[in-house]
């Protein structure tokens, strides 16, 4: 047998070596973006994350974590238009990988692509078109194409799966219920309330649903009391105390809504989303005074929130005293 001459073979392994050594260095030096992109989102970086991000992808473009990532930190910042493009592109290098498919499907439904979204569901296996994160999402584009019945159908089956967790199955519920009282089907639309509330009781989003069914239907005091009696950790979500405003706001009990706006307010630590809910409840009292010295608390923090700058900017402005708020911002 012919040997070949041990320099020959040293000559044929090197390019091979090469190639091994040059694509280690690319994955490794991938990796260390994207760690470093993960590390800065962490600590609240995201313009530092988003660029190690880029430079993740431009090491290694079919690298799906890393405009999932992308993806996930737009779609925090509501930049809707790159959350699209990057869900899109992690969907196109691994289009059945729900992770991926789920969140994109919704911002599809949301922008109201339609042909798209069928697109993106046509990929994927029968049976992952069954599962909870797919099914609700494909039923939420069919109502809105104006196909509720085969909406309702659709979620309705979902309930029979034994597989659902108690959340989804809450949340399964309320579609139906809100489907049920858009049809003024209201009893139907109780009992699914009633559903989504004993899956999750600390739900504040099904008690709200469930007042407002038993609002329609007239019985005001059974309202209350369902609002009423929601466990501590609701009453301390702000959407609870929204629907709580609105409910006694409709009722004309005005002192009601002062006590829920004054207990809000006296909060050790008010959220952005708390302070304007409080400062808008009190201007549609007509208690602007009271609704400035709120904003400006908000104003005065060490960090205060833009939608908070952004609303006593314009309250400001509308009082014509443009130039007071831009004192107080310096």
């Amino acid at each position: 047998m012919h040997r070949i001459p041990r320099r020959a073979t040293a000559l044929l392994l090197l390019p091979a070596l090469c190639l091994t050594l040059a694509c280690g260095s690319r994955e490794s030096r991938r990796d260390a973006h994207f760690q470093r992109a993960k590390q800065y989102l962490e600590e609240g970086k995201s313009a530092e994350g988003v660029i190690e991000l880029k430079n993740t992808v431009q090491i290694d473009p079919k690298y799906v974590p890393a405009y999932a990532l992308l993806a996930e930190t737009a779609l925090k910042e509501r930049d809707y238009r790159n959350a699209l493009a990057y869900y899109n592109k992690a969907v196109q290098l691994a289009p059945t990988n729900l992770d991926y498919v789920a969140p994109f499907a919704n911002l599809l439904v949301a922008a109201r692509q339609f042909d798209r979204l069928e697109e993106v569901l046509a990929a994927l296996p029968e049976g992952a078109r069954k599962e909870y994160r797919i099914a609700t999402v494909e039923a939420a584009a069919l109502q809105l194409q104006g196909k509720g019945e085969e909406a309702e159908k659709l979620l309705v089956a979902l309930l029979d799966r034994q597989d659902l967790k108690p959340e989804e199955r809450a949340a399964v519920n309320k579609a139906l219920a809100r489907m049920a009282a858009q049809g003024d089907r209201l009893a139907e639309a109780e009992q699914r309330a009633r559903a989504a509330v004993a899956a999750t009781p600390e739900d504040a989003e099904a008690i709200l649903l469930l007042a407002q069914v038993q609002e329609r239907r007239g019985r005001v005091k059974e309202a209350e009391a369902t609002l009423k009696q929601a466990p501590e950790a609701v009453r301390q979500d702000n959407r609870y105390l929204a629907g709580l405003i609105g409910f006694y706001g409709r009722q004309k009990r005005l002192e009601e809504v002062k006590r829920v706006v004054e207990g809000l307010v006296a909060r050790k630590e008010l959220s952005p989303e708390g302070r304007l809910l409080a400062a808008d409840t009190l201007l549609r009292l007509n208690e602007v005074g009271r609704a400035e010295e709120v904003l400006r608390q908000g104003i005065e923090q060490q960090q205060p929130d833009r939608r908070v700058i952004t609303a006593f900017v314009r309250l400001k402005q509308a009082e014509g005293k443009l130039a007071e708020a831009v004192a107080a911002l310096e």
